[in-house]
């Protein structure tokens, strides 16, 4: 039995996701800039962040699911574009 791609591809994302969401919070009290700072270079992080309108102040505790899935689908976006 073969697992179908698009079932493979669909927990790698959400593997990701998770990845993501732990990274934004490995520092809860700290703003959300500091945080993805090993994921996105700081060139590129106001850019992203403009994208989901999210203040470059935000705490991660203050912000949505829906703000996380924003940035997670803009970072996966520019990092797409711009390779």
């Amino acid at each position: 039995f073969n697992k179908p791609k698009l079932q493979d591809d669909t927990i790698q994302n959400i593997n990701k996701f998770f990845k993501f969401i732990e990274t934004c919070f490995s520092n809860p009290r700290k703003q959300i800039h500091n945080n993805l700072k090993p994921l996105i270079k700081a060139e590129n992080m106001e850019t992203i962040l403009e994208k989901s309108n999210i203040p470059t102040t935000a705490r991660p505790e203050n912000l949505s699911l829906q703000d996380f899935e924003n940035m997670f689908t803009n970072l996966n976006i520019y990092t797409l574009q711009n390779h």
